[in-house]
């Protein structure tokens, strides 16, 4: 309980940039989960370090960090799909093509999609981001509604 109340920390110090503060929560939480053979805590440090990563302009570790994650055999179906996104904003932090971007997005949305409509928003924004800083306006658009969509109250 306590290795992941210092993941949470450490991705919480990452969304607020302190970096040192981060890698420290983090080691720790990494240290937890080795004291106490937690493999689905290890799963979500290993996501956390990704979005580190990537948060730090590293998008080549971040891409290393979230397919150790996403790959890892005790892993909650949760942490594979959050590590996909993480694993799909690497790869278009990196010099990938276009194409490799949308695969690896499409693959992130296929894992979200049970996770909630809250979860495939973030997603659809991040591809949003995505798409327009490489200038390709049409797949931002779309992505945009769709994220738009997803944010709206559910009427029943």
């Amino acid at each position: 309980m306590l290795g992941s109340a210092w993941n949470t920390l450490g991705w919480v110090y990452v969304k607020r940039g302190q970096v040192a503060r981060a890698r420290e929560a983090l080691d720790h939480a990494e240290a937890s989960a080795r004291e106490n053979h937690d493999d689905r805590l290890s799963a979500y440090v290993l996501q956390s370090r990704a979005e580190l990563e990537l948060a730090r302009g590293n998008a080549d570790a971040a891409l290393r960090f979230a397919d150790k994650s996403i790959h890892s055999p005790n892993a909650s179906a949760r942490c594979v799909a959050l590590s996909q996104l993480v694993r799909a904003e690497a790869v278009a932090a990196s010099k990938a093509t276009d194409v490799a971007v949308v695969r690896a997005y499409d693959d992130a949305l296929r894992a979200l999609e049970p996770h909630g409509r809250r979860l495939l928003a973030q997603a659809y924004q991040s591809l949003f981001a995505a798409m327009s800083r490489r200038g390709r306006l049409k797949e931002a658009n779309h992505a945009g509604q769709r994220a738009f969509e997803l944010l709206q109250p559910k009427i029943s």
